[in-house]
């Protein structure tokens, strides 16, 4: 099989979040799916790898929707040696008992009876880890749903400690985008089984992943940049509440004669007093974070390492040339 690429992007999040180290034994959840049929082959290729120690079991809940012939499953596991079982639920009918207001199965009690499900077979089979076949888009959808419906600004995680069940979850697929996958399935004709759930399609995952497509469209390098951003810790800028024993950051600076300026009060202290020689980037303080300003990036010679500052809206804190800080100074300018 040819998986090159999902290969490559399961070892940089191998290497990104320590996901996997000799002597695991990892359960794959598989549902069928394109996603995790995938994994299950990628996965158990990575195994093979030299310098890698470690082995995969595939594992399917019946969950008990009808005409879900899993044969082709099976014999693809078989010819490839990759490890399979399947095992019974009442899950279904559970479900079938109890729908939501409108009459329709509730998709997160589903999730969450098959995660302890794939736990309690794990566990059996003395799987230290689950692996699940969330990708880049599935993690970017949930971020949008989390802000849109829960007021939060959150995702899953690319590794995750169940300490009660005592069992880790990674999701190895994480820098791979669903186009790739299919791309995948379909090159080396992975079989899969489509879902029978009547929600199917019909889900609040299903309406943010046709927004986001819409938006991808639009603007193509949201997609990349999204993803991105879910791990860029540097740049995060959010609020932040004072609370009643903490001090202000702007006070603590004036506390340690840290030169604030407005731009009134600039040029004075440029022709009076030197400065260090600036490097790379400019940076702002906002909230008591520091984080990368962006608006002084046509500017060459700023960097975060050497103080450059917006501490508040119409106030800067300098150092570095006179030369570099006029250049500063005309930029900001275009932004008040």
């Amino acid at each position: 099989m040819k998986l090159q690429e999902i290969l490559r992007n399961i070892r940089k999040a191998d290497q990104d979040y320590r996901m996997i180290q000799d002597g695991d034994r990892i359960a794959v959840g598989v549902s069928g799916g394109k996603d995790s049929m995938v994994l299950l082959a990628a996965l158990h290729m990575y195994s093979k790898f030299q310098g890698k120690n470690f082995h995969v079991v595939g594992i399917h809940i019946k969950i008990g929707f009808p005409n879900m012939d899993f044969s082709e499953v099976e014999a693809f596991c078989e010819r490839e040696s990759i490890e399979f079982h399947s095992f019974d639920s009442m899950i279904y009918k559970i479900l079938q008992r109890n729908l939501d207001k409108n009459g329709d199965l509730k998709c997160s009690l589903c999730s969450k009876f098959k995660k302890a499900s794939v736990i309690e077979e794990a566990k059996k089979l003395n799987c230290n880890k689950i692996a699940f076949g969330h990708h880049s888009n599935d993690a970017v959808e949930t971020l949008f749903m989390n802000m849109i419906h829960g007021g939060k600004i959150a995702t899953f995680l690319p590794k995750m400690y169940m300490s009660r069940t005592d069992v880790m979850f990674i999701r190895p697929l994480i820098y791979c985008f669903e186009e790739d996958i299919l791309n995948a399935q379909c090159n080396n004709e992975i079989p899969f089984v489509k879902s029978t759930c009547p929600n199917d399609g019909y889900t609040e995952r299903q309406e943010m992943k046709d927004m986001l497509k819409e938006l991808y469209e639009k603007y193509p390098m949201a997609k990349g940049n999204f993803v991105h951003m879910l791990s860029n810790e540097k740049q995060v800028d959010l609020w932040h509440k004072l609370q009643d024993d903490e001090e202000d950051p702007f006070e603590k600076m004036m506390k340690e004669n840290v030169p604030v300026f407005n731009l009134q009060s600039a040029f004075p202290y440029l022709i009076n007093n030197n400065f260090p020689t600036p490097c790379d980037q400019c940076v702002v303080i906002e909230n008591g974070k520091l984080s990368t300003c962006g608006r002084c990036i046509d500017i060459p010679g700023l960097c975060n390492e050497c103080g450059y500052f917006f501490v508040a809206e119409y106030t800067l804190l300098f150092k570095g040339t006179p030369k570099i800080i006029f250049e500063m100074l005309k930029t900001y300018l275009k932004y008040i």
